[in-house]
């Protein structure tokens, strides 16, 4: 729903958007913003498409300008479901730091009181660009954050304690991740392939 008093309106944003795209005739570029509107969002875990080899210049262009527009409107007035999908669309043309700012841009909003329906989702995507950035300990901050959420399902507790134990060892933080690990196999010792990793992590636990 746009804001009060005629504010910018999500929906036409999107399609808007969308109709660029098309016209620039780069829709396979972005998958995700075809047909896309607000209430369109991902599961938990997305995967992320390859960047594309060449810079998408007239396509960024656009998502800049779009942007532009978002910028000049008050914090009262922003819509965060509007930042989080452009986030979506420029993490999927593989636009890391454009998809991490507009991510933080709800963070930052949530924080200071906003309520934000994906706000897992969310700071789960920020954890997954920073692990494509190759910046785990950055990542880890953003799963921890994640695992606060008010009443989560386990399945999704569980993947993310998981993701936040593989960006931990990738951190170079072996005991936080035999811990995070460790909480997974607690609740579900057949999960993904928990057992060999905590296995891995405390032979040089044990030797030290």
């Amino acid at each position: 729903m746009p804001p009060a008093g005629g504010g910018f309106d999500s929906d036409e944003f999107l399609a808007d958007l969308a109709k660029e795209i098309d016209q620039l005739g780069m829709d396979k570029l972005s998958p995700a913003l075809s047909g896309t509107t607000p209430n369109a969002q991902p599961a938990a875990k997305p995967k992320a498409t390859s960047a594309p080899s060449a810079e998408p210049g007239p396509l960024k262009e656009v998502f800049d300008e779009f942007r532009a527009e978002l910028g000049e409107m008050g914090a009262e007035e922003e819509d965060l479901e509007t930042h989080y999908n452009l986030g979506i669309a420029f993490r999927e043309m593989g636009l890391l730091e454009e998809a991490i700012s507009e991510f933080q841009k709800v963070a930052k909003a949530n924080e200071r009181g906003r309520a934000f329906r994906y706000t897992m989702q969310c700071c789960t995507l920020l954890g997954l660009a920073f692990m494509e950035k190759g910046q785990p300990a950055i990542a880890a901050i953003w799963y921890e954050r994640a695992l606060k959420t008010p009443g989560m399902d386990p399945e999704s507790t569980l993947a993310l304690r998981y993701d936040l134990g593989v960006a931990q060892e990738s951190a170079g933080e072996p005991e936080a991740a035999l811990k995070s690990f460790s909480q997974v196999y607690a609740m579900n010792i057949d999960y993904r392939d928990v057992a060999e990793r905590i296995a891995a992590l405390q032979k040089p636990i044990r030797r030290s």
